[in-house]
């Protein structure tokens, strides 16, 4: 990991005036940093003093994109003033006139390596000038019938005092106004020796209407001055109207994905055809994978681990290519873990041929075992049949397990590749938690071995998605105790033999925790492209419709599967090979209650109901209009039309908007069992739409269920929800179009889990509404659904994305602008409650998507 920092400031500590902080932000590289160093050098004399580090994860809305590099952390060195930096700091002598006027400060830092690493060099009288200021900033300044409101954050250790001044000629005078402080989430998260109650937020209003103001921040020992320019509604106003709108737009980008991510995405806007090219993937991984030195380090810290598993690497062999033999050996050989054998089975016409190129191959390293019938048995077999008798797969894999002697099977095929470090970081995870399956990231290398492609960067494990495809695949490592609990590879599945096995490993480990919850029976994700796998002609990764067998037996695979959940399901070969549909048995008798917000936009809601009840094939549902102040008079003669209706109700919500507490309202009107919260300005597409969601949420372990949302384009607007994308969340391939190759391995036709789906279009259980009390009335209009769907992982429940679940979503594409301080507010309001609710998603990353894998795009491109 190459090491990135970005120093941002030098600053007091704003709960102890003799501490200063040296603060930037970094990346991985320095996350292992724990004793730092300030060197005070004054006239000739070097003074080094000891001080702490802290290392600080950022969540996705407070990273940013410096040095050239992302960076998630932010890396913190306090050090107390007490010694003779603390003295000339304090001094009240000019600096320009000290004797030391050119003394420097040098910060440094170490980590776990030992390595010494400066970040930071300056003039001392700098970093002196820098510690007489207040912290804080203005947001916001608005101007409205008569009054000037001003918001922003300020924070010290004194107490602050804030005024708004006029200023005519020499006449300074102070207005009266009213300051009301709350808590700003965003701000302290750069001041993490603060309380996190601390009231740092302010908004300061005052009655005037004159145009040029000053806003004063003091505190006992230090003050602020900012000019304040307010315009009214005027032709001026208006004239920049439409520029303040693209500036809330580069605010808002540079607030949550940082400087060099908002430069991106203009140049994508600007420069469509030239900067938006995809990321040579070549290039991308040589920066990301270890170099030789981060190789040696392996290789010493594997003596420390204390758990030192053996690994045993079973491959099938049949009729292998030499040279590409050779390659897979030496991949192992290369190993930085070295507790390793490699199992070669082989199942070839002719055995003889392959033994003696194994065993030139393996140069006296015993791990290298070929692995055969007796050559007596052989003889027998070809004087009886004559050489071309054969093994599938499944029996030469199953083969090459019996003769294993290892803790751990790795799974591996006879023309592909290991990373170097996969044993290693296979065995790191190891000493972490005894996990009984592990599984990696994978890409492709063509068969000259030099070119690198298509690489898959997959989400934790994810059920859903498994029972849309082997998403698991490659690299694929199991505990012998699993190993013999699961039992052999079953021929029946011959090439989908490793889909079929990693489903019974799934319902094993299912089992097991069943019985003891334990952390380890989960298949561990090691988010790392560890395995290459070789394209070569008459490969499925090259070429899926040379063993269209496969695919069929995929199918099998599958069904056997839900038939041990004991789950009623019908598979189909989806629209693409190697991907499948399961539609889960519906119930007929269960009542859907479609609750339905509405403002007027009465054509909207036409549309949406008709829609419904002439194309749904499912028919037992209910209808709960929820009327929210609409003053069309069409509106309600619409509603006077259907209100007569056995299953239609029009229901009054006579507060404000609260998209959260509309849809609460609505629910205590609901008789189903589940409800359907769905957006007035949605269109269903398929007849099965309701029944496929619901055949997913009557699974227990299902808390809710989203849709595939498309625009009136038929690009998409909603496929699941990324928490970290945009700062906050962001939709899966939002504006895409469904093209071949357009998306991310397909999966905006796959149904998955996510951490979160849209409330645009949601079904939910009405008992796992009521036991996480619904959505929370405290997001008014944004993040309730991202809430909401995170309060049901909470309760260990999974949220689906139904890919066979379409409606159109009328949805406008500009988004809208929080254009006023008041909306602002509640903005900042709800991304603050977000952020303490939900810290750990938000600064650890969402477990369904992929730290490889940018929040800059809607897209799952990489990350820059």
């Amino acid at each position: 990991m190459i090491k990135r920092f970005s120093f941002d400031k030098v600053r007091r500590s704003v709960q102890d005036k003799d501490v200063i902080v040296f603060q930037g932000y970094t990346n991985e590289g320095y996350a292992s940093a724990n004793t730092a160093k300030v060197c005070f050098i004054t006239g000739g004399t070097k003074n080094e003093i000891e001080a702490e580090v802290m290392i600080k994860k950022l969540s996705p809305v407070f990273a940013v994109a410096r040095a050239g590099a992302p960076l998630s952390y932010m890396l913190f060195v306090t050090v107390k003033t007490d010694n003779i930096l603390g003295e000339y700091l304090d001094d009240e002598e000019d600096p320009e006139t000290d004797p030391v006027k050119n003394g420097k400060v040098i910060v440094t830092v170490s980590g776990d390596d030992g390595e010494e690493t400066e970040i930071f060099k300056g003039k001392a009288s700098l970093v002196k000038k820098s510690l007489s200021t207040i912290l804080c900033a203005i947001d916001d300044v608005e101007k409205k019938d008569g009054r000037v409101t001003v918001s922003g954050w300020a924070v010290d250790t004194d107490e602050i005092r804030i005024g708004l001044y006029t200023k005519k000629g020499k006449i300074v005078e102070r207005l009266e106004s009213k300051t009301d402080w709350d808590i700003r989430d965003d701000a302290l998260t750069f001041v993490p020796e603060c309380d996190g109650e601390r009231k740092a937020g302010f908004k300061i209003s005052a009655e005037t209407d004159e145009e040029k103001l000053k806003l004063l921040i003091q505190t006992r020992r230090f003050k602020k001055i900012m000019n304040i320019s307010a315009l009214e509604n005027s032709v001026k106003a208006q004239i920049t109207g439409r520029v303040a709108q693209t500036w809330h737009t580069v605010e808002y980008n540079i607030n949550t994905i940082g400087f060099a991510g908002t430069m991106r995405k203009i140049a994508r806007k600007v420069l469509p055809g030239a900067v938006s090219k995809e990321i040579d993937y070549n290039v991308w991984r040589v920066n990301r994978i270890p170099d030789e030195e981060k190789l040696d380090y392996q290789r010493q810290k594997e003596r420390e681990f204390e758990f030192r598993p053996k690994f045993s690497i079973v491959v099938p062999m049949y009729e292998t290519d030499e040279k590409l033999l050779a390659e897979l050996i030496d991949s192992v050989k290369a190993q930085t873990y070295t507790n390793w054998e490699l199992c070669l089975s082989d199942g070839s016409g002719d055995r003889f041929r392959l033994k003696a190129i194994v065993e030139r191959l393996a140069a006296g390293d015993g791990r290298v075992r070929y692995i055969s019938d007796s050559e007596d048995d052989l003889n027998r077999i070809y004087d009886r049949f004559g050489k071309g008798v054969t093994l599938g797969i499944a029996e030469n894999t199953n083969q090459a397990i019996a003769a294993a002697t290892g803790d751990y099977i790795v799974f591996g095929d006879h023309d592909d590749l290991f990373a170097p470090d996969a044993l290693f970081e296979c065995a790191q995870a190891l000493n972490t938690k005894k996990y009984h399956a592990i599984y990696t990231d994978e890409d492709k290398i063509d068969a000259a071995g030099k070119t690198y492609s298509m690489p898959h960067f997959k989400p934790d494990f994810n059920i859903d998605l498994l029972r849309s495809v082997n998403y698991i695949c490659h690299m694929f490592v199991i505990s012998r105790e699993l190993c013999e609990a699961v039992g052999t590879l079953d021929p029946e599945y011959n090439g989908a033999q490793d889909y079929d096995y990693v489903l019974r490993c799934a319902d094993k480990l299912e089992e097991w925790n069943g019985e003891s919850a334990k952390d380890e029976n989960v298949m561990y994700h090691i988010p790392k492209p560890l395995y290459h796998w070789r394209t070569i002609e008459a490969s499925t990764a090259s070429n899926p419709r040379a063993k269209l067998y496969a695919f069929e037996n995929g199918k099998k695979a599958i069904e056997a599967h839900l038939q041990r959940r004991g789950l009623a399901a019908r598979v189909e070969m989806g629209e693409d090979l190697g991907y499948y549909d399961v539609h889960y048995d519906t119930d007929d008798s269960a009542i859907v209650s479609i609750i339905i917000p509405n403002k007027d936009h009465v054509d909207d809601l036409k549309k949406c109901i008709q829609s419904i009840e002439e194309r749904s094939a499912f028919k037992n549902y209910e209808f709960i209009i929820v009327e929210n102040n609409s003053t069309e008079p069409e509106t309600f003669e619409y509603y006077k039309s259907i209100e007569n209706r056995a299953n239609v109700q029009v229901v009054t919500w006579e507060q404000g908007f609260n998209f959260s507490g509309i849809n609460n309202y609505g629910a205590k009107f609901a008789h189903g069992d589940y409800l359907l919260l769905l957006n007035n300005d949605t269109e269903i597409m398929n007849e099965d739409a309701i029944s496929d969601m619901l055949g997913f949420c009557r699974r227990p372990e299902v808390g809710a269920v989203g849709a595939r949302l498309y625009y009136d384009d038929d690009t998409i607007q909603h496929a699941g929800v990324i928490i970290g994308i945009g700062g906050i969340a962001g939709h899966c391939f939002q504006r895409q179009a469904e093209v071949p190759g357009g998306i991310y391995f397909n999966r905006s036709k796959m149904s998955c889990d996510y951490s979160a789906v849209t409330a645009a279009c949601i079904m939910v259980r009405r008992d796992v509404f009521e036991k996480v009390e619904g959505l929370d009335e405290k997001f008014e209009v944004a993040f309730n659904d991202i809430d909401f769907c995170l309060k049901i992982r909470e309760q260990g429940l999974l949220v689906v994305y139904d890919a066979w679940a379409r409606f159109h979503h009328y949805e406008s594409k500009s988004r809208g602008y929080e254009d006023s301080i008041e909306k602002k507010e509640r903005f900042r309001r709800e991304i603050t409650r977000l952020h303490q609710k939900w810290t750990g998603i938000l600064t650890d990353g969402d477990p369904y998507y992929n730290p490889n894998l940018t929040l800059e795009k809607q897209d799952f491109s990489l990350r820059y």
